[in-house]
């Protein structure tokens, strides 16, 4: 029998080797077992995701000064978490969402589900081209999440005024007395789809979720006119929506024809 076979069988338990054995590293064929649930031997072992058991603890959370895990969430919509690793409120301004049109018959925005966080919706509209010549812009409510629209004659009041660049004022009136499809007028005098023209301004919605209460709409624009004497047209308004209901969804349309090209970016202010 040889030496090495000789060693090979030996149980060598307690015992104190001397000189300068060698000591081979042994080889485990695989670490999958009743204890362990890696899969991967050779790369040293992978755990699944669903094996973790993570509990609410904050040790391995990421910091400024290592990486970790992402901090519990905290439930809130006005929170977000900041470059400290801290969960910090928004500003009172959030960007929430744009809609670009495209030869669009109408730009509807619904807004989120989330709408008693903010007391106010903003809208700023820019590039905004007809694409016919000489109309209106117009602007509807919906208190059912965009599937309907108000569009009645007498669903609306709205006055509006400004000057145009000739140094002439021109009117305040109530919508009411418009078509069938009368809604608060945003931007009147006839809106100019000239080369060159486009159109742009600031739609503000009140206390868009209080259903107690008639939805208050503000805006300023600025526009180019197709009448004579105007080059650009500033106008301010107001528009209300005359029963009571909480709005969750805004259309912009022009009174005739489609809408050409516009950015509409939707704001929330708390």
């Amino acid at each position: 029998m040889s030496a090495r076979k000789l060693l090979t069988d030996l149980d060598c338990t307690g015992q104190q080797l001397t000189g300068s054995p060698t000591i081979l590293t042994p080889t485990i064929a695989s670490l999958v077992n009743a204890n362990h649930s890696h899969q991967n031997a050779a790369g040293g072992g992978t755990l699944a995701e669903a094996a973790l058991a993570l509990t609410d603890i904050t040790t391995n959370n990421v910091s400024t000064t290592k990486h970790g895990f992402c901090p519990k969430a905290p439930n809130d919509i006005a929170k977000y978490l900041d470059g400290t690793a801290a969960f910090t409120l928004v500003p009172s301004r959030i960007w929430l969402s744009t809609t670009t049109a495209s030869n669009s018959a109408t730009v509807d925005i619904v807004f989120p589900s989330s709408s008693a966080t903010f007391i106010a919706y903003e809208i700023a509209f820019s590039n905004l081209v007809p694409a016919t010549n000489a109309v209106d812009f117009w602007v509807r409510v919906s208190l059912d999440g965009g599937s309907t629209y108000k569009s009645g004659a007498t669903d609306y009041a709205q006055a509006n005024g400004g000057t145009g660049s000739a140094d002439t004022s021109f009117g305040i009136g109530n919508s009411g007395g418009r078509s069938a499809l009368a809604p608060s007028v945003i931007g009147g005098n006839h809106l100019s789809n000239a080369a060159g023209s486009s159109n742009g301004g600031l739609l503000q919605v009140f206390s868009p979720s209080t259903s107690a209460n008639k939805c208050q709409i503000g805006w300023q624009g600025t526009w180019f006119s197709s009448l004579g004497g105007y080059t650009t047209v500033a106008t301010v308004g107001s528009g209300c929506y005359l029963t009571a209901g909480a709005v969750n969804a805004i259309r912009f349309l022009f009174s005739s024809g489609n809408i050409t090209s516009g950015s509409f970016s939707l704001y929330g202010i708390r």
